[in-house]
This record gives C-alpha cells, sequence and structure tokens, in this order.
C-alpha cells in the first residue's frame, strides 16, 4: 500500500518507470536473483545514473506477524541492504541513498505522547524487527545518506497482496455488507495517517535528497470506537462489527506533535476515507 503511494508520488514528480521487476517476498534465493537483474539493468550502456535512491517500504510481514515470519523478510531486506552498499563500493562517483519504512507503532506500542526524547521499546516480533533493521541501516549507510521514516497505522487503497489495517477492513466490508472482527480493545487509542500523504512526503525527500529520522503521524489520537463511528459517517451505513478483546491488542499508541515534520501535513481520517473512496 505505502510502496504504490511512493511509486505514484514519484511519478507525479516526472520520474519514469524504467523497468518492472516481481518480488517473492518469501523466496530469499529468488530475491537475490532479482536484485542481480537490477543491478545488470543499472550498468547498461544507456544507463549512467548519478544517484541512485534504494526504497524500503515492502514485505508481507505486518504487527501481529510471528517470529518465523519476520526473520523470513529480514532475510530479504539484508539482501536488498547489501546490495545498496554494493553499489556504492562498486563506483565511488555514483551516490547512493537508503529511504527505509519503519513502523512508529511497532517501535513504540504501550507508549503515550511519544516526543523526540523516547526510546523504541517494541514488544512484539514485527516490531523488533524494524527496529534490528534501523540498526543495521545506521551501521553500514552514513547518515547523510539514510533517511528513516516511522509512519503510525497507515490506510489507503490496497492493492493486491497488501496489508489491510483497521480502517481498509471497516471501509471493505462495510461497503459489502460483512461483518468486521476487531482484535483489539474498543478504547485503545491508536494514530492513523493517509498511505497518499506518506507517499507524497517520500517522495519530496528523495526528490530532494532529504535525510534524517521523520515520525509520519497524525499526533491526534482515536479510539477504535471512534474510528468505526468515523467509517460510518462518511460511509453513510451501519457496520457490524464483533469486538474480540481477549487477543491482546489493548496498549495505546499515541504521538505528541513535537515529532511532526515542518513540512508533513497529513489530512483528517474523514478527508483521507473520502479520497480512498474516490480512488477505489
Amino acid at each position: 500500500m505505502i510502496g504504490t503511494a511512493i511509486k505514484d508520488a514519484l511519478i507525479r514528480l516526472d520520474y519514469n518507470v524504467l523497468k518492472e521487476f516481481i518480488f517473492d517476498w518469501q523466496d530469499a534465493a529468488e530475491s537475490a536473483e532479482i536484485l542481480g537483474e537490477i543491478s545488470s539493468t543499472l550498468v547498461q550502456p544507456d544507463q549512467n545514473p548519478q544517484r541512485i535512491s534504494v526504497v524500503w517500504s515492502a514485505g508481507l510481514a505486518d504487527f501481529h506477524s510471528g517470529k518465523e515470519e519476520v526473520e523470513s523478510e529480514n532475510l530479504i531486506f539484508m539482501k536488498m541492504l547489501q546490495f545498496a552498499c554494493n553499489l556504492n563500493r562498486a563506483n565511488h562517483s555514483l551516490s547512493v541513498d537508503f529511504h527505509y519504512m519503519g513502523s512508529a507503532g511497532g517501535l513504540f506500542e504501550g507508549q503515550r505522547l511519544v516526543g523526540p526524547d523516547a526510546l523504541p521499546f517494541p514488544h512484539r516480533p514485527y516490531g523488533q524487527m524494524k527496529l534490528l533493521q534501523e540498526q543495521a541501516l545506521t551501521n553500514s549507510i552514513d547518515n547523510e545518506h539514510l533517511t528513516i521514516y516511522r509512519p503510525s497505522s497507515v490506510y489507503g487503497p490496497m492493492v493486491q497482496k497488501s496489508s489491510k489495517g483497521l480502517v481498509n477492513n471497516l471501509v471493505r466490508n462495510g461497503l459489502k455488507g460483512q461483518e468486521t472482527s476487531l482484535d483489539a480493545c474498543v478504547m485503545a487509542l491508536r494514530d492513523y495517517v493517509f498511505s497518499d500523504d506518506v507517499g507524497q512526503f517520500v517522495g519530496k525527500c528523495i526528490r530532494n535528497g532529504k535525510s534524517g529520522v521523520f515520525f509520519l503521524v497524525s499526533s491526534k489520537s482515536t479510539s477504535i470506537f471512534e474510528v468505526v463511528k468515523k467509517v460510518e459517517r462518511v460511509l453513510k451505513l451501519r457496520l457490524r462489527v464483533r469486538y474480540d478483546e481477549y487477543f491482546g491488542n489493548n496498549m495505546n499508541i499515541t504521538f505528541s506533535d513535537r515529532l511532526l515534520p515542518q513540512d508533513w501535513h497529513p489530512v483528517t481520517m474523514e478527508v483521507g476515507i473520502r479520497q480512498f473512496l474516490i480512488i477505489k
């Protein structure tokens, strides 16, 4: 979902698609072969890039993934990181920067009003993987060539095999007249951002060569009960919802507005959902 939003943002910024490669995020061996094909494409006589931006916004693991799932995905991430490092070493006149999509929720689950001085303390394998990947990046890539994004809960147009969060499930099931099972406490607080906002911000950072760590959050905490009501108002439908509060997903995750990047202006959830429906 975020990867597609980033690609669309880059196209709006006049980037062109040279070639598309299909990855299997569960097959590390195949992904290594595809990275080799990408390297070969970049060194063709008609290609003479001065700068390459490697963007990691991918994988199948999510907030609820277990240890085996995140370990499998991490193997492919490490191959991508090695790919970026090899590009940089192969040609010292080539500038290689890395843009990494992390997870504010995964890193700071259970923390309230997370501020600039807060330290990550992930509770789940997914968050632990994200933290280890951030550390691997900072150990391998110079700060001026590394950009880390930490979005909160993202919703938006779904593509095939994309993960489906709370808002997406409510919209999809609501339009189909189906029940949505919510595996969280009804009053658990979360922070939601629209995928297109994330894509636009990342696209501009890539275009401008911007580096640093950016929290892409709204800083407006919303309970899961409130999210249901917001979706109902936009869809003008009564949603069928069943709460499963024994799943263990009941910790609050909220963020201070002091974290907001200067040029980051996320839309409200109601506006985002309406844009989501128009795009669909």
